[in-house]
């Protein structure tokens, strides 16, 4: 009876030890990197329900979702070199090399949220690279908002996540929505979606041969907190000397002097910046 209880009092701390110790490793775990993606009206930090007054009303967004590609970084290790011209240090970018889940493929990224699902883990709001890619370092961030030409024009209905989310794509001609933001206030509702068009092709069914009249892509490219990392989208940038009626939505045509103002908004690479 004695060496019973002995073997199961020495059992009893081998399973406490264990315990402890797995308990420790799980609090000493960190969560995999990433870069927080916050929508903001100027300073407010926006959600499906919280509401920004822009022009004397009150709006709300219902879906504010968009793709970003060619995701490029430069890091302290990186070094750069000087431009000999200008005195300047030319940044050293390298590829940031992003994790593939529903959200990405290591090529790009679909970022935001669709407030009609209304069902947690839905929406996207953070950038996720490999695991192994110390952020820390980072200094500066370059992308583009839009889908590559090369995988824009694809059959969507074998094309992996999350280039097969049906709202964001129009035809196999056009290709996908590269922003589409739909908003709506208490008397009325105005859309934006951008994508490319002048595209030539046999029908709406089939793809371009070559890249289309007006592509669409916009460039941006700004300084970079490694330490804590963020990715602001300014909808007031993008607003910028727009008046929000539903007469004045905008599917990218360029004749559309309301799709005028806004590509000369994003032209001026103001909708993101870096976190504080």
């Amino acid at each position: 009876m004695t060496d019973l209880k002995l073997f199961f009092s020495r059992l009893f701390k081998i399973t406490a030890s264990f315990s402890v110790f797995f308990s420790l490793a799980a609090c000493d775990k960190k969560p995999p990197p990433a870069i927080a993606v916050k929508p903001v009206y100027q300073q407010q930090l926006l959600g499906c329900n919280e509401f920004f007054s822009h022009g004397g009303e009150s709006w709300r967004y219902r879906q504010l979702q968009f793709f970003i590609s060619d995701v490029q970084v430069t890091t302290q290790a990186g070094g750069g070199e000087l431009n000999t011209a200008s005195g300047q240090e030319k940044h050293a970018w390298q590829t940031l090399p992003l994790l593939e889940n529903r959200f990405q493929s290591n090529q790009l990224a679909l970022l935001g949220e669709s407030c009609a699902d209304n069902q947690p883990g839905q929406g996207n709001w953070q950038l996720q690279p490999d695991p192994a890619f110390d952020l820390s370092g980072v200094t500066r961030i370059r992308f583009s908002l839009g889908v590559p030409f090369a995988l824009n024009h694809l059959n969507p209905l074998t094309q992996a996540s999350p280039l097969n989310v049906p709202s964001m794509f129009w035809v196999w001609r056009t290709g996908h929505k590269f922003l589409r933001l739909e908003m709506a206030s208490d008397r009325d509702n105005w859309l934006f979606h951008l994508g490319s068009t002048g595209c030539a092709a046999p029908s709406p069914v089939r793809a371009p041969a070559q890249e289309c009249r007006q592509p669409n892509r916009f460039q941006f490219e700004f300084a970079l907190n490694g330490d804590k990392p963020e990715l602001v989208l300014d909808l007031s940038a993008l607003l910028t000397q727009v008046a929000l009626t539903q007469d004045t939505s905008c599917q990218s045509a360029q004749d559309n002097p309301h799709c005028q103002q806004l590509l000369a908004n994003l032209d001026k690479s103001r909708l993101f910046r870096g976190g504080q």
